[in-house]
C-alpha cells in the first residue's frame, strides 16, 4: 500500500493542492480567525496582569536641578477632592458664586462657550478622577521637598498644608491653568504627572490670600506702592471698555488696584486685556498699563503702556510674566521663597522682592 501510494504521489500532491486552491477563501478565513483569537486570549492575559511597574516606580516630578531627596520623615496631610463628593459639589458653588456669576461675554467666549448658561452647565465637570495611585505619589512627593524647607519657613503656613485640599482639571479647565477656589487647589493633568513644589506654593498662597487679605493688603499697599480705590474699578472713569475686556482670573478678581510710581509720581492701572471683543483664548491677552490722574484717578487716555516696557515697574518688580495683579506678583515670589533652588539671580535684589522677604520674615504665621 505505501509503494503504491509513493508512485501515486504525483497524483495525490496535485489533488490537494487542487482542494487547497478550490477552499483557500475558507482557509484564510479560519486562519484570520484563529490569529485573532490568539490576540484576544493575549490581551485577556494582560488585562490581568498586575502591572508592577506602575506600583512601584515613580517619575521624578521636580526640576532636573534639583537633587534627589531622602524620603519623607513627616507626615502632611494631604486633603484630594474627587467628582460626585460633597466637597465637588461645595468647590463648585464656590466657583459658581465667587467666579462664573461676574463673567461678561468676552470671559465666556475666551473659554470657548457662547452662553453662560452653556459655560455654567459645563463647569460642573470640571474636575476629573484622581486616582489611588496618584494621591500617593503626590503625597510622597511633596512631603519629600517640604521635609527639606527650614522649619523658620515652612512653619509660616503649615497649618494650610492641611486646610488646603488639591483636586484635578479637566482638560480644557481655564487652558490648563492651575488655579484655586475656595481652600482647593485645581492643578492640571500634567501636574499630576510632575507635581512641581513650586506650583504647589503658588496656588497655596492664593488660598492664604484669599483667607488673609488684610495681612497682604498691608504688603501692598505699604512696601509695593499700590492702592485700592475704594470705590472700585468702576470709579476709574475713562476706563469702562477697557474693563470690560479685563480677562476674570478666580486668585486676581479685584480690579481695584493702582500702581503709584514713586519715581514718577504717575499712577496706572494695570491688568490682562483681551486683545480683542471676542477673544479666541484665555492667552490672548496684553499686559497693559493705563496711566491715570492721580487725584480723581481717571484714565489719561493715553496710550496704555504694555507692562514689559514700563521700565520703573520692571526694576521694581523684577518679573516678567503673570505680573499684572498684585496677588499673582507675590505668589510667584513665593515660589522664590520657598523653593530657594528657584530663586533667580536677577530678581534677589530687586526691591519688591525685599521687601516681600523682610515681610514675610517677620510674619510669625499667615
Amino acid at each position: 500500500m505505501l509503494e503504491e501510494l509513493w508512485n501515486n504521489k504525483s497524483v495525490i500532491i496535485r489533488n490537494y493542492i487542487s482542494i487547497l486552491r478550490d477552499n483557500i477563501t475558507g482557509l484564510i478565513t479560519i486562519l484570520i480567525i484563529l490569529v485573532l483569537v490568539i490576540i484576544y486570549a493575549y490581551l485577556r492575559y494582560q488585562s490581568f496582569k498586575p502591572d508592577l511597574t506602575a506600583i512601584e516606580t515613580f517619575t521624578d516630578p521636580e526640576p532636573t536641578n534639583i537633587i534627589q531627596q531622602p524620603p519623607a520623615t513627616l507626615n502632611y496631610q494631604i486633603t484630594f477632592i474627587n467628582p460626585g463628593s460633597q466637597a465637588s459639589k461645595a468647590l463648585y458653588m464656590a466657583c459658581n458664586q465667587d467666579y462664573l456669576s461676574g463673567f461678561n461675554q468676552p470671559n465666556i467666549q475666551a473659554r470657548g462657550f457662547d452662553t453662560k448658561a452653556e459655560l455654567e452647565r459645563t463647569y460642573k465637570t470640571m474636575i476629573i478622577p484622581i486616582t489611588p495611585a496618584e494621591e500617593k505619589d503626590i503625597t510622597s512627593k511633596l512631603s519629600s521637598i517640604l521635609d527639606q524647607i527650614p522649619s523658620t519657613r515652612l512653619g509660616k503656613l503649615s497649618s494650610w498644608i492641611s486646610q488646603a485640599s488639591i483636586a484635578k482639571g479637566a482638560h480644557w479647565l481655564e487652558s490648563g491653568m492651575p488655579h484655586t477656589h475656595a481652600n482647593t487647589m485645581i492643578m492640571n493633568t500634567g501636574w499630576f504627572v510632575n507635581p512641581a513644589c513650586s506650583t504647589y506654593f503658588h496656588e497655596l498662597f492664593h488660598i492664604i490670600q484669599r483667607n488673609n487679605p488684610e495681612q497682604f493688603h498691608q504688603l501692598y499697599t505699604s512696601a509695593w506702592n499700590f492702592i485700592k480705590v475704594a470705590g472700585g474699578p468702576n470709579t476709574i472713569t475713562g476706563l469702562e471698555t477697557q474693563i470690560t475686556l479685563a480677562r476674570m482670573n478666580p486668585d486676581a478678581n479685584d480690579f481695584s488696584w493702582i500702581w503709584h510710581d514713586v519715581t514718577t509720581s504717575k499712577y496706572y492701572w494695570i491688568n490682562a486685556i483681551f486683545t480683542r471683543a471676542d477673544p479666541a483664548s484665555l492667552l490672548a491677552v496684553q499686559y497693559l498699563a493705563y496711566p491715570l490722574d492721580g487725584q480723581t484717578f481717571r484714565y489719561l487716555g493715553s496710550q496704555p503702556i504694555e507692562l514689559k516696557n514700563l521700565s520703573s515697574f520692571v526694576n521694581m518688580f523684577g518679573i516678567g510674566y503673570n505680573h499684572y495683579h498684585p496677588n499673582e506678583i507675590a505668589s510667584q515670589y513665593a515660589e522664590y521663597y520657598f523653593m530657594t533652588t528657584h530663586e533667580p539671580q536677577e530678581i534677589k535684589n530687586k526691591p519688591a522682592y525685599l521687601a516681600f522677604t523682610n515681610w514675610l520674615d517677620n510674619l510669625a504665621k499667615l
